[in-house]
């Protein structure tokens, strides 16, 4: 017996209800084929078929907002500057890494995200285009976000002038940079946004369990598991800057807006990162969506859900940079 496909969920807005109808498919979910851990060139296939599936989409992003793209280096690291048409505060900037698993994505691929955002807020951001895993662990990719923003001071930028904008595991590579930012004796950066951050190379939280027969994109034991060993090894996966849910938060942190959706099998990660900041008595605020998937926030980019979602990350980077 054929199984049913996925329980549309009813209080969405109708274009996120046509998104989801049109694009989640449990048979493609189902069928996804990965490569093993430490498979380098398997992976860079993987990549290259999916960012060659999305051109078509970014180029169509560039024509709509029309900003300055320029390829860079910032301390020997290659980024992605974004430069919105309406920049005014050349003073303040955000930092963004993008998603993909850690094994996945790029800069260019992941203007799906930061255009949006650069635009609605105005600012310039840095998409930087770290080495993907398998090629390179946590150790070495978190060593290279870490270099950007230590460019960016030894630039000029304030601390206080810097936000971090993450997304699934450029969330928690978001979340790690802010804190080899901290614990290097920089201080803490303005803000931190997240999200869908993945947090927890273990995978154990309930809704790993609770929510995977519904969830639209991952498996748990397909997709995640290969990635996260890709990532970091097992003997790891503990680390605070592989796992930073693990992280002590109580010598600070910046203030964190973590955005997720309820209908992702990532949503602990999100709980559970909340808990630890609050408990530690940090400032943050968790931002959920009912019936919404894994980065909605540009899947679709024009979604009722997803405009609103932006709307409050672009307030919320807003009200703390400004306070530097």
């Amino acid at each position: 017996m054929t199984r049913k496909d996925f329980t549309v969920p009813s209080l969405i807005s109708d274009d996120a209800r046509h998104y989801f109808e049109t694009n989640f498919s449990r048979r493609v979910r189902d069928t996804m084929q990965v490569p093993e851990p430490d498979d380098i060139d398997g992976w860079e296939k993987r990549n290259s078929i999916e960012c060659d599936e999305q051109e078509r989409r970014i180029v169509d992003l560039i024509e709509r907002y029309a900003p300055i793209l320029v390829e860079a280096e910032i301390n020997g690291v290659p980024v992605l500057e974004i430069l919105p048409k309406n920049w005014a505060d050349k003073d303040k900037v955000i930092i963004h890494i993008h998603g993909g698993g850690f094994v996945g994505g790029t800069s260019r691929s992941a203007l799906m995200c930061s255009l949006p955002v650069a635009t609605e807020s105005g600012l310039r951001m840095i998409s930087i285009d770290y080495i993907r895993a398998p090629r390179a662990r946590y150790e070495e990719i978190t060593e290279q976000t870490y270099s950007v923003v230590a460019g960016l001071l030894k630039q000029g930028y304030s601390r206080r002038n810097i936000a971090v904008l993450g997304e699934s595991a450029g969330g928690g590579l978001a979340v790690a940079t802010a804190l080899k930012v901290r614990d290097r004796g920089h201080g803490l950066l303005a803000a931190a946004v997240v999200w869908s951050p993945w947090v927890d190379l273990t995978c154990v939280g309930d809704s790993y369990i609770t929510i995977a027969d519904q969830e639209p994109f991952y498996q748990r034991d397909v997709f995640l598991a290969n990635a996260a060993l890709a990532y970091a090894p097992q003997a790891e996966h503990f680390h605070p800057y592989a796992s930073p849910v693990y992280a002590d938060y109580s010598p600070g942190f910046p203030p964190t807006l973590i955005q997720a959706g309820s209908r992702e099998i990532l949503l602990s990660d999100s709980i559970r990162f909340y808990q630890a900041l609050d408990l530690a008595g940090q400032s943050v605020k968790l931002d959920l969506y009912d019936g919404m998937w894994h980065v909605f926030q540009f899947f679709p980019v024009e979604g009722q859900e997803a405009t609103l979602a932006r709307a409050k990350t672009s307030k919320f980077i807003h009200e703390h940079l400004n306070r530097g």
